[in-house]
């Protein structure tokens, strides 16, 4: 008995270095995806705060000068659509190429996103304007 103990005790030790290896393997693999997961995340949630800032920027600095200028004192189609276009410009103006492209793995384009979230927070600043 002890003869053949000693003769699996290498074959064993094979195994649970294999078995050993290949949990790190899954380990390392497991907190690469986390992540890389997590920083797509932090990118889209930078992006997000990014366009919530312009758009609070924009809204205090240009709406009420093209506001003034507008005979009746409203925002024309015309001129939403100008500062939408000077929002998104900001945006990415302030976005890093690294940031866009962690990001554009979460979303399918991030220039749709962006639009998606200006759209979002001019809708949030009129909801809470008095």
């Amino acid at each position: 008995m002890a003869q053949l103990a000693a003769e699996l005790a290498p074959v064993a030790a094979t195994l649970l270095s294999a078995l050993a290896s290949w949990g790190m393997y899954e380990l390392a693999k497991f907190v690469r995806t986390k992540t890389k997961n997590e920083a797509a995340n932090d990118a889209v949630t930078h992006i997000t705060e990014t366009v919530n800032t312009t758009v609070q920027e924009l809204e205090q600095t240009m709406v009420p000068a093209f506001k003034e200028a507008a005979s009746d004192g409203k925002l024309s189609k015309e001129d939403r659509a100008k500062l939408k276009d000077l929002a998104v410009r900001k945006v990415n103006s302030q976005i890093p190429d690294k940031m866009n492209k962690l990001a554009s793995q979460i979303v399918n384009s991030v220039d749709r996103f962006i639009r998606a979230k200006i759209e979002k927070a001019v809708l949030d600043l009129k909801n809470i304007a008095p």
